[in-house]
């Protein structure tokens, strides 16, 4: 009676152990680099599949993989994942990177490749560059390696994985990221007017700005960034009245290599100046052209670089200034493990015409969020003059608003 009760028992567990063992997913792979370059000894790789879906928050690994003693390219791996968790509706990715044998970031991924929905199968090819920085590498999710195969590690229920070039608010730091968005970016600034006479007017700006990437084979993209202004500015002095309309658009065409130059990124091409002003007080009445850069590195939650370029007038009304200007926007951003970032950023212009500057300092805080499955940022944020002309602005707000449309 023992040995059929003990029989009857076990038969009972494999009946509820094998419908679970046989629902375990499992994704194929094999990743890959261009440099001719040998791993070192000891070199690990790792893969995690992650849930991708939410723009506001990190993403969640559903499961991971690891070769220890990386050798040969490609690598193959395989990482095991529940299919139960997986929704057709959500969106689903795979990343990768290689670490050296002291824990330094060798090679990664620079964009997610997804995989099981929205068209996507459960085999990937990772393509890996190589990384800008000499600097560790951050923490990967550690799960017990799956028994037999050595490199395929169960999915944890929840376990959030550092995404720097793939999150959203990363990417919404970087000017020239492959993203998408259109920021409505408003400017209150005040105690516009003489000095003397205390005039203390005012001016709202809303710069329109949207940036759109177009791909330019496997190694470019060409990242448009257009400055629309609308204005309503008060009377700035005497006799002088205020006036209400369109300023002149600024508009940058930046060549951007797809991926990082030694660990920076990079982009340069012509930036045009169109006088589209409605009013006189509005705009320069000059067309302008000459030469735009930007250059930026991204660790982590940090990202930091400068945006530069200089306007040269070629055509224009007679009676008005050529226009002779440099303007450099260096910027500094912290982004919280919440999304929410912190920026400053000053805005520096210089008048080699009449030698003048025009130079607000930028402190902004903007909050990724999402209104169903559309990614949005709102900021907002105080502004101060270093330096301006005289009768100019001393201080001013400044809130954004920015629809994003990842690809």
């Amino acid at each position: 009676m023992q040995h059929s009760s003990l029989f009857a028992a076990m038969v009972v567990a494999l009946a509820v152990v094998t419908p679970a063992a046989a629902q375990t997913g499992v994704i194929k792979g094999q990743a890959s680099y261009r440099e001719r370059i040998a791993l070192l000894p000891g070199a690990v790789f790792e893969a995690t599949l992650e849930d991708v879906s939410r723009a506001d928050a990190s993403a969640t690994v559903l499961g991971t993989a690891r070769v220890d003693g990386a050798g040969a390219i490609p690598i193959r791996f395989e990482i095991a994942y529940d299919p139960q968790k997986i929704d057709p509706r959500m969106s689903y990715a795979v990343r990768g990177r290689i670490v050296s044998a002291d824990g330094r970031l060798m090679f990664t991924t620079v964009r997610a490749y997804p995989v099981l929905t929205r068209g996507a199968g459960s085999e990937v090819d990772l393509l890996l560059v190589r990384a800008g920085s000499g600097g560790p590498a951050p923490q990967a999710p550690t799960t017990p390696t799956a028994s037999g195969g050595g490199n395929v590690a169960p999915a944890p229920s929840s376990q959030a994985a550092p995404a720097p070039q793939e999150d959203l608010a990363t990417q919404l730091a970087n000017p020239i990221a492959n993203l998408i968005s259109v920021p409505l970016q408003n400017n209150w600034d005040f105690s516009i007017g003489p000095d003397e006479l205390d005039w203390n007017a005012a001016r709202y700006t809303v710069n329109i700005q949207p940036v759109i990437p177009f791909s330019m084979g496997e190694n470019w993209n060409l990242v448009t960034r257009t400055i629309m202004p609308v204005v309503a500015a008060g009377s700035p002095g005497p006799d002088i009245e205020g006036a209400a309309g369109f300023g002149d658009i600024v508009q940058s065409f930046f060549f951007s290599p797809k991926e990082p130059v030694g660990g920076w990124i990079l982009g340069a091409g012509p930036a045009m100046l169109y006088a589209t002003a409605s009013d006189r007080l509005l705009g320069a009445g000059q067309w302008g052209v000459g030469p735009t850069a930007v250059g930026l590195q991204q660790k982590g939650a940090l990202t930091y670089g400068a945006l530069v370029n200089h306007l040269w007038t070629y055509a224009g009304d007679d009676d008005r200034d050529e226009v002779n200007a440099t303007f450099m926007n260096p910027f500094f951003s912290y982004i919280t493990p919440k999304k929410t970032t912190y920026t400053i950023s000053p805005e520096i212009s210089y008048d080699w015409t009449n030698e003048q500057w025009i130079a607000p300092i930028n402190f902004v805080v903007s909050q990724l969020m999402m209104a169903g499955r559309q990614p949005y940022s709102i900021g907002g944020g105080l502004r101060f003059y270093m330096d301006t002309p005289t009768g100019g602005p001393a201080w001013g707000i400044r809130f954004t608003f920015t629809m994003l449309f990842p690809k």
